[in-house]
């Protein structure tokens, strides 16, 4: 009876393994769902899409990142100068392309406009690549806007 009884534990272990396992996911889905509600109530700020789609350079390099980066969304925040989402009053207008990982072209992940100039968020100084790849797979999690061939900016 002895080999019955090893066989027992065995399944009882691997049960209580499974068990602790789906807690694990349901837990992690919860809690991520939570913030994926709070990152798709994001509103979209229609005066970064104006100044986006008003500006050629930008629309080039939606252009680019639509056509060679295959991106098809975009995340339109104000960030500060950290890299940090913030309001309109502290804040620039930023558009970030999703992804889960950091763009193998780190300039091509997103954009900060700097007075009437978009530049790239890898360009902010003291600003690390691991933020910007943050920001990305966040925009991954809840874009608010559509990137069309034109390069140009639409609500979902």
């Amino acid at each position: 009876m002895e080999p019955e009884r090893s066989g027992s534990r065995q399944r009882i272990t691997i049960a209580i393994a499974a068990g602790v396992l789906v807690a694990i996911v349901a837990v992690v889905a919860i809690v991520g769902g939570a913030d994926d509600e709070e990152q798709a109530a994001r509103p979209l700020p229609a005066e970064c899409v104006r100044a986006w789609n008003n500006d050629q350079p930008a629309l080039a390099y939606g252009r680019h990142n639509f056509n060679f980066h295959l991106y098809r969304g975009a995340l339109v925040v104000y960030l500060d100068r950290d890299a940090v989402e913030t309001s309109a009053d502290e804040g620039s207008c930023a558009v970030v392309f999703p992804s889960e990982v950091l763009d193998a072209e780190p300039i091509a992940a997103g954009q900060i406009l700097n007075g009437k100039r978009w530049d790239p968020l890898s360009s902010l100084e003291g600003v690390d690549l691991t933020r910007v790849a943050e920001l990305q797979v966040s925009a991954a999690g809840a874009p608010n806007a559509e990137l069309d061939t034109a390069g140009q900016l639409s609500p979902l």
